[in-house]
């Protein structure tokens, strides 16, 4: 099975970059519970469905500049589906600051008679630069600084960022850094650039952030394969087993399933899929789960990959890199 290691980790990503304030809007939301909506099964939880708004809006923002590219539209466009706006109607027309969740003003963002020239010129320069983290870097910082829209400016920032690195995790990783990190030290790097910078500034934070992010990327993808070998050895030499592994696969990003939408995703008959499932479960790769609600709904879950999920985020957010720790 072609087994996309990186993908399953810059889905997991996600949910720590589609938030205006991503660790205390994930805080009450499990993997699980993501899951168990995703399955289709009828979970609803308010909690459950505002993370999986983000998230969503969030994938349709990045799917903007990977089939667009940068532009003032495509920037305009990403912000209105974060915010369920129009694009015209995004660009700010007022003076703003912005603030710390205390309250601490932190930065004064340019006056809206700036902000057309400004996004004209960083779009110019965004289409000149070479792809790679550093160039990621300041095209971040700088539309952060810039401050274009009246809301979500982080996560257009950030989607924008995904985008461009979607292909290379390890170095997508740097942008998860802050979970770990400092804040100041976090909102002083992004201050090591004005709204017309196009080089890259050398600084400890993001010095720190990339030798985390190679250290933490590696431990997470070689968890990932083993997890991954696992649970398709009882199946890579069997006959037709090729079910067996989509399904497989299909839990990497679904770790929950429901048999109907499973059969409907997969394109596979139900009566087929249910031995399929029955394997599974043999194997305690599945194991079933009755809901609660709706009253007598069955589903299954992935115990391996739930509790794979789980020591990814705790390397995400506690895994600082050694010689931060010694400091």
């Amino acid at each position: 099975m072609d087994f996309i290691k990186n993908d399953v980790l810059t889905r997991l990503f996600v949910r720590y970059l589609a938030g205006g304030s991503s660790l205390r809007q994930t805080r009450g939301v499990t993997r699980a519970q993501i899951a168990l909506f995703e399955s289709q099964a009828g979970f609803r939880n308010q909690a459950v469905l505002q993370q999986a708004h983000f998230n969503y809006v969030f994938n349709k923002a990045i799917s903007v500049f990977i089939n667009q590219g940068v532009s003032v539209n495509s920037l305009c466009r990403a912000n209105a589906i974060l915010l369920n706006s129009q694009p015209d109607d995004t660009i700010r027309k007022v003076e703003c600051k912005v603030s710390a969740p205390n309250g601490e003003r932190l930065y004064i963002p340019p006056s809206p008679d700036r902000l057309h020239a400004l996004m004209n010129k960083y779009v110019s320069d965004v289409k000149c630069q070479e792809p790679g983290l550093f160039n990621t870097i300041i095209n971040y910082s700088r539309l952060v600084n810039i401050h274009p829209f009246y809301d979500a400016n982080g996560r257009t920032a950030r989607a924008l960022a995904f985008a461009q690195l979607h292909k290379q995790p390890s170095l997508l990783l740097c942008f998860l850094y802050r979970l770990s990190a400092d804040k100041d030290d976090y909102f002083n790097a992004l201050h090591h650039y004005d709204v017309t910078s196009n080089e890259y500034v050398d600084c400890d934070y993001w010095s720190q952030a990339k030798m985390w992010a190679e250290e933490t990327s590696s431990q997470c993808l070689n968890l990932i394969d083993t997890v991954n070998k696992k649970l398709t050895a009882p199946f890579i030499l069997m006959p037709q087993a090729q079910v067996h592994l989509s399904v497989i696969r299909f839990l990497w990003f679904h770790p929950v399933v429901f048999l109907a939408s499973l059969a409907k995703k997969l394109q596979v008959r139900i009566d087929y899929l249910q031995s399929v499932i029955k394997s599974l479960c043999d194997n305690r790769i599945l194991v079933p789960r009755a809901m609660r609600y709706p009253e007598g709904t069955v589903v299954f879950e992935c115990p391996q990959i739930l509790a794979t999920f789980e020591q990814i985020d705790s390397l995400l957010k506690n895994n600082l890199p050694r010689s931060i720790n010694e400091d």
